[in-house]
């Protein structure tokens, strides 16, 4: 098995959430904050990060509509 980590950031932490090749559900993962890092493996802690992370990617804009947001913005404000 292969293990990847994809990143979950917010403006006060990130986590790294383990992504483990044909696995849904990392049993550990590693939290960063503005003055800390911590190593998370309790069932409850994973689960919430998890479902934080499938939000966040839920309601990400894909590439496509991301440039395009990027570019309407940039036209709106002259830049």
């Amino acid at each position: 098995m292969r293990s990847t980590y994809q990143q979950c950031s917010t403006t006060r932490q990130r986590a790294n959430l383990p992504a483990i090749t044909g696995s849904r559900h990392p049993r550990n993962l590693n939290v960063e904050t503005l003055a800390d890092a911590g190593y998370l493996d309790g069932p409850d802690a994973v689960r919430a990060y998890t479902r934080l992370w499938e939000g966040l990617t839920a309601a990400a804009l894909g590439p496509v509509e991301s440039r395009t947001l990027i570019q309407r913005i940039a036209d709106d404000t002259g830049g």
